[in-house]
């Protein structure tokens, strides 16, 4: 599953490059003119179910054909670039995770950091920043993925 925010584009001209590159299932929140949008795209061993979508979130579930009792929540998330904007989005995915049981994965370009150790450079992180999406993590009984970066050549990965 890969989730591709800020794509600018309306969905035939998406829709072509999608299946292009391979990928036959997708779901596309079309773009507001020239910012946003999203696309969400998966291959045939999966079986997605989209339950809620807008211009910052594609909320669904989903499982693997050859194991479907096993179902997870998943939601790919384009936050606001504005503070306020995510406060808000942090309260809702705090809304939605009450009712979630069992595996849920959120992904996707948060615009914000949870500490200063995973950024470089820029405007340093303060906490009133920080603490609508840590509490939003915490209420939702969430953990950080934390690949680990190679510093000598600037990139992330999940092995070493």
């Amino acid at each position: 599953m890969i989730l591709i925010v800020e794509t600018q584009v309306k969905s035939p001209k998406i829709s072509q490059t999608i299946q292009r590159q391979g990928f036959v299932n997708y779901f596309h929140v079309p773009s507001n003119g020239r910012s946003g949008g999203m696309s969400l795209l998966w291959t045939n061993n999966l079986s997605v179910t989209i339950k809620q979508s807008d211009s910052w979130i594609i909320h669904g579930s989903a499982h693997c054909i050859a194991t479907p009792t096993v179902t997870w929540t998943f939601s790919g998330i384009y936050a606001h670039p504005k503070h306020h904007g995510r406060k808000l989005q942090w309260q809702l995915l705090s809304a939605i995770g009450i009712h979630i049981r069992g595996p849920w994965a959120i992904f996707g370009d948060f615009n914000q950091v949870l500490s200063q150790e995973d950024k470089m450079g820029g405007v340093p992180v303060t906490p009133g920043r920080v603490v609508p999406l840590t509490d939003m993590l915490d209420n939702c009984n969430l953990m950080q993925y934390a690949p680990h970066r190679n510093a000598s050549v600037g990139q992330t990965s999940a092995m070493d």
